[in-house]
């Protein structure tokens, strides 16, 4: 499921797969209390370009125990 937004600001806290079109998708984290989201190389961005979009949240695996 897609999530499109114009600001990340706007999405449920979680992990998302982050979509560009022609491009691997990446996973990003919004945070509570934050407007912006947090990718795994360390950077952080408040805004989505005409086109691309959120996946998620990503489900948190079940306990394996």
């Amino acid at each position: 499921m897609g999530i499109y937004t114009t600001k990340p600001s706007q999405l449920p806290d979680g992990a998302f797969w982050y979509v560009v079109p022609g491009k691997a998708p990446t996973i990003c984290e919004k945070r509570d209390g934050e407007d912006f989201v947090r990718f795994t190389n360390g950077s952080r961005q408040n805004w989505v370009r005409e086109g691309e979009c959120f996946h998620g949240p990503i489900p948190v695996p079940g306990s394996t125990n």
